[in-house]
């Protein structure tokens, strides 16, 4: 029988920067379980894992470094089995952490 996914987030796919998205995985059949993440609708795998013990989550640690705030990414599972392949795909939002800055100037005292 042909390979079947059923892969489930644990957590929240919305993040702020440097956060975490992990993954369950209940697929049925299949011999190779590879997960990756890239940018939505730029080429290139970040993070490439090869699932070898299914009773233990997938983890992405995922930054927002391109400036775009929001910016959604992408979990991809593949599951092959011999010549059958299928594919699930995730959409995370990563949101560009804060910057604090501020200067405090301390009021000059008033004499009376």
């Amino acid at each position: 029988p042909p390979p079947v996914i059923n892969t489930k987030a644990i957590a929240d796919t919305v993040i702020c920067s440097g956060g975490t998205v992990s993954f369950a995985n209940y697929s049925i059949g299949g011999t190779t379980h590879t997960w990756y993440y890239q940018e939505t609708s730029v080429a290139g795998r970040l993070g490439t894992q090869i699932q070898t013990d299914l009773s233990q989550p997938v983890n992405f640690t995922i930054n927002n470094t391109n400036g775009a705030n929001p910016q959604y990414y992408q979990v991809v599972y593949e599951l092959s089995s011999g010549a059958c392949l299928k594919t699930k795909v995730t959409n995370v939002l990563v949101y560009a952490n804060p910057t604090v800055d501020f200067t405090y100037t301390p009021a000059s005292p008033v004499l009376m």
